[in-house]
């Protein structure tokens, strides 16, 4: 087994630097399926009524699973149709990042418009509310997208569908852990069919999880949309979103690896077939969790990308190979600790093989945890008052506490642990934490964690992640109302007031610096791009108040930060004047008020890849020193044999 341990100790020293290069190298995208601006915005009040609403998200959605309604000030509730521009894309699978929907003619009054649409990336919903008024006062109010719960249906089945995944990692590596036994003893190749005939009932559970999942899905959405979709809609969704993509290659790989289970138990005495089928398998394995890993949270959110799928596929697998690995311990191994004695030694054995997997499955489980929760959770408040946020702090929990009794678990079984255990409690050289008879228990203990972490993981899986413009940091305190810069013969000046969200003034200055004027000054455009670059920007024709005075009244800012306000002078027979200003656009102190700090609103990204970075680096030394030291040990006791001096010459 010492080929087994000193693997684990490259793969987890190979696993850390790879993960401290992608985290240093990766860089964010675009965020999860949340809305990003609407028009009319939020508490928008109007003096013409407008004749659709359109709404822009920062992730793909499928515009024929969008629903909204339109609610006005007596209670009278209507079904909004899709406008013309979004009603152009008629297949139910298509997806765009903004939807539109008709608006009926409005009178004066306050309308709320309740809108629900479908991520295209793994099908879960968003929803939210936008309120505004036409020729009417409105009270300021802030509503932002909310998060559905998640079905617990689907929560049930993508549980489930983890679970026979972990027992399928889990089982095929204590497969491969039998085949490193001595051949002479006789329950090792009876242990290794029974790993395998584990690995092939948890292909074919996840196989049927992953149907029931589908089913669980067409539900949540049937209940939100209406009537139940037709197979032809089906059809469209799985092959032309993402979701169902890759839903059809992870089942596809599912069941190949289900098949080659079957031939590696009936062919399991041809060594030259028997080594194609597990290197068949062993693919297959890192292929689902690919799959999985791009039907995630983290690659929808940090962008498909070669570092965000590495490091979300180390955590995935890591997750698996330690939650598997115990589920395999469970049902397999400990049962042996209750036999004759070559039984019970052969389980001593299994158990301490799984130790060093375990401890390299956490380190790395730890340090692409702490990346991924850093851009799937915006700050410290998103992960107080979010169901996200507080599902993922109570997963941490149990982690560190199923972490910490493998720990102890894992000192009962290595003597060199429990002796630096033992020193650090001050306890005599032969104090082990448990004894055998209670390590069975703490073992059922720390496998039946691992399912709750499991349960969890399932939930947020199917949960949206605390991100969203409610949770950005709000924008205040910019004093610049003013600009001014020469582009060519010309010089202009720019004024917004009252300069924050809601309704501006736009002042501009055009003037000429050469006497005469090679031309008269034209038309004057004005186009603002709001700080996301998903949205369309705003086009407006400046009217000329005076000589060389431009106006442009009416500007409705409605999200606060950068946004571009780029000015265009038209003058005849000459090209166009153009001038970009970067335009910081605070919140009005009304909306800086309703957004209290409850513990932080700053980024958590930042400093959590630097954490994790540092995390790795540790990681990684530490398993270099701890190879280099087993290395040296053996090569002092005379196992590994010294390589000849070279003659000296003469």
């Amino acid at each position: 087994m010492n080929k087994v341990r000193t693997l684990v100790l490259k793969i987890s020293l190979l696993s850390c630097v790879l993960i401290l290069g992608l985290s240093l190298g990766a860089n964010t995208a675009s965020a999860h399926a949340y809305l990003v601006r609407s028009d009319p915005a939020d508490s928008a009040e109007l003096s013409q009524a407008p004749t659709q609403i359109s709404l822009w998200f920062s992730e793909g959605v499928v515009s024929e699973l969008s629903k909204a309604t339109l609610v006005d000030n007596h209670g009278q509730t209507r079904q909004l149709p899709l406008a013309s521009s979004a009603g152009a894309i008629s297949s139910p699978g298509a997806e765009q990042t903004s939807i539109a929907f008709a608006l009926p003619a409005l009178s004066a009054g306050v309308y709320e418009v309740d809108w629900r649409t479908v991520s295209s990336d793994d099908l879960h919903e968003t929803s939210g509310t936008i309120v505004f008024s036409v020729q009417q006062a409105l009270p300021a109010r802030s509503a932002e997208p909310t998060a559905p719960p998640p079905d617990s249906r689907e929560v049930l089945f993508h549980w489930l569908y983890l679970a026979g995944l972990a027992a399928l990692s889990g089982s095929c590596v204590f497969a491969l852990f039998a085949g490193f036994l001595e051949t002479g003893v006789p329950t090792a190749a009876h242990l290794r069919r029974r790993f395998l005939s584990m690995a092939v009932l948890s292909a074919l559970f996840s196989l049927l999880s992953g149907f029931g999942s589908l089913a669980a899905q067409q539900n949540v959405i049937s209940g939100h949309n209406g009537p139940s979709l037709g197979v032809s809609a089906w059809l469209n969704l799985l092959l032309q979103t993402r979701f169902g993509q890759v839903w059809l290659a992870a089942q596809t790989a599912m069941l190949v690896v289900f098949l080659a289970g079957l031939l590696l138990l009936r062919f399991h005495d041809n060594p030259i077939f028997s080594r194609f089928l597990m290197g068949c398998f062993l693919v297959c394995l890192i292929a689902l969790h690919a799959l999985q890993a791009v039907s995630s949270h983290p690659v929808t959110v940090l962008g498909l990308n070669l570092p965000h799928l590495a490091i979300n596929t180390l955590h995935l697998l890591s997750a698996s190979l330690w939650a598997g690995g115990l589920l395999a311990l469970a049902i397999i191994v400990l049962p042996l600790l209750r036999g004759d004695p070559p039984s019970r030694a052969l389980g001593l054995t299994l158990l301490r093989s799984f130790g060093p997997l375990a401890a390299a499955s956490v380190a790395v489980l730890a340090v692409t945890g702490l990346y991924l929760s850093g851009h799937l959770v915006a700050s410290l408040d998103a992960l107080v008052e979010t169901r996200y946020g507080v599902n993922l702090a109570l997963k941490v929990g149990l982690v560190l506490i199923a972490g910490l009794m493998g720990f102890l678990n894992s000192s009962s079984l290595h003597a060199a642990l429990a002796r630096f255990l033992g020193r650090l409690l001050r306890r005599p050289d032969t104090w082990k934490p448990f004894s055998l008879n209670a390590l069975r228990t703490t073992v059922m203990l720390e496998s039946g964690l691992v399912s709750v972490i499991l349960v969890l993981a399932a939930s947020l899986g199917v949960t949206q992640p605390a991100l969203g413009v409610q949770f950005d940091p709000p924008v205040t305190g910019s004093d610049k109302t003013t600009a001014a810069a020469s582009v060519h013969d010309l010089f202009l000046t720019l004024a917004v007031k009252p300069n924050h969200t809601g309704q501006n003034f736009i002042n501009l200055g055009v003037f000429n610096t050469r006497r005469p004027a090679p031309a008269a000054i034209g038309q004057v455009q004005v186009r603002f791009t709001p700080p996301d670059s998903i949205a369309p920007g705003l086009n407006a024709i400046a009217d000329i108040q005076s000589d060389g005075r431009y106006l442009v009244s009416g500007v409705n800012f409605d999200t606060p930060g950068v946004w571009k306000i780029l000015i265009v002078v038209q003058r005849p027979g000459l090209p166009d004047t153009r001038l970009e200003v970067p335009w910081t656009v605070p919140l009005s102190a009304a909306e800086a008020a309703r957004r209290p700090v409850l513990l932080s609103n700053q980024p958590l990204a930042p400093i959590l890849d630097w954490v994790s970075a540092g995390l790795a680096l540790l990681l990684a030394l530490l398993a270099a020193g701890s190879w280099a030291y087993r290395r040296y040990a053996r090569r002092s006791s005379g196992l590994v044999p010294t390589p000849p001096e070279s003659p000296k010459q003469l």
